[in-house]
């Protein structure tokens, strides 16, 4: 990580983050939200998603959706994919914190007798911090998982600007 830094091999976002520019105690690890869809079987495929560390490229699979358990109430998935986002930003809130969470992603308490070993380590610091700067993925993923509009939009074709169906190819 310190090459990393004096070398400036990071990425500008990683230097104008303000936990990274604040930190002068712990090391502060730059991370990256990877999702995509993985074809297993002729006609199933799982929802992964992976955090990788910005300086090794290893990738860690967290989370494996398979897409025909995921919630089909009408919600676009939303049900399922909620359970994961919100497990995320607690991971990552405890990362960037660098403690142990206190409690678990849904704010209930640990309890003494099933989470011994989380009751115990509980606010502990972790001796590093760790931000996330990317959030990657296919363009299925973006509208689809995370829900920016998609090219059929005709208001919003492009979730990176202010295009609409009209001007859209100007």
């Amino acid at each position: 990580l310190e090459v990393a830094k004096r070398d400036r091999l990071l990425p500008d976002v990683y230097f104008n983050h303000p936990l990274v520019q604040g930190e002068r105690d712990v090391p502060v690890y730059p991370l990256a939200l990877y999702v995509d869809g993985i074809k297993f079987a002729r006609t199933d495929s799982v929802l992964g998603f992976f955090i990788y560390n910005m300086l090794t490229n290893v990738r860690h699979c967290v989370v494996a959706l398979r897409n025909t358990e995921l919630c089909k109430c009408g919600c676009r998935c939303w049900c399922s994919l909620y359970c994961v986002l919100s497990m995320l930003r607690w991971s990552m809130a405890s990362m960037a914190a660098g403690t142990f969470p206190t409690q678990r992603h849904n704010g209930t308490p640990f309890h003494d007798e099933d989470d011994a070993t989380r009751t115990s380590i509980s606010g502990k610091r972790l001796g590093w911090k760790a931000v996330c700067l990317f959030v990657k993925g296919d363009w299925a993923e973006y509208a689809g998982t995370f829900g920016f509009p998609n090219w059929a939009s005709r208001e919003h074709p492009c979730m990176l600007c202010h295009a609409n169906s009209r001007n859209w190819f100007s």
